[in-house]
């Protein structure tokens, strides 16, 4: 279990560009930066309730989570290495992490562990009838992550994947192939070379404790 740092809650009015947006906090108007440069369209409407803590630079707050129909939904990007760090053992028994942000082909990977394996780690807060979904907008970026993956498991290699679904009422994961058909069309090319995709459900409580859920089966379809 982990504790989410927050100062206070508030209200979302809109989104102003893909970093900041304006609220209501403590009755007063203000700008909140929001890490997460997803979409968040169903998330972030007017009138949510959201949690934020301290910020620093142009923004005085932080966004770290929003209500919606099933509770509160972590949007703290930056909580995504210690959601992970509390999870490894679970995940991949007997494993610690041995380095962070590692090298790999023409980028980054998230971590490494001390047995060899390449690890990615993506937060999941897009939900649609208890599916939650990854991503919901086309990532580039990811798809390279996954490409990379797949050559170091098509080598001999170990490589994993990890979502960690941020939604409390997710049955199921898979990837959005409505939204980024290439991105999962390289999840089942990776899946198909080895890599090891995993979905973990992390549930955030209105007292700021995320607990791990457990995971959630893959719609293997969608990888097909």
């Amino acid at each position: 279990m982990l504790r989410v740092e927050t100062c206070c809650t508030g209200r979302f009015i809109r989104r102003i560009n893909r970093f900041m947006g304006l609220a209501v906090v403590g009755g007063v108007e203000a700008p909140v930066h929001i890490h997460d440069s997803g979409r968040l369209a169903e998330l972030l409407v007017e009138g949510a309730r959201i949690w934020v803590r301290r910020g620093r630079g142009k923004a005085p707050y932080y966004l770290v989570a929003v209500e919606a129909w099933d509770g509160p939904v972590l949007l703290d990007t930056a909580m995504h290495g210690p959601m992970f760090q509390a999870v490894v053992s679970r995940i991949f028994p007997g494993r610690r992490v041995a380095r962070r942000e590692v090298p790999l082909g023409r980028g980054r990977v998230d971590f490494l562990l001390d047995d060899g394996t390449y690890v990615e780690v993506k937060g999941v807060s897009l939900l649609r009838d208890g599916t939650a979904l990854f991503p919901d907008a086309p990532t580039a970026r990811g798809r390279r992550h996954v490409e990379e993956l797949t050559r170091v498991a098509s080598q001999g290699g170990k490589a994993a994947v990890v979502f960690l679904v941020v939604r409390c009422g997710a049955r199921e994961f898979a990837p959005n192939a409505e939204v980024d058909p290439a991105f999962a069309r390289s999840v089942a090319t990776a899946v198909r070379h080895g890599v090891r995709v995993v979905a973990i459900k992390m549930c955030l409580g209105r007292d700021m404790e995320l607990r791990t859920c457990g995971e959630v089966p893959l719609r293997l379809s969608a990888l097909s």
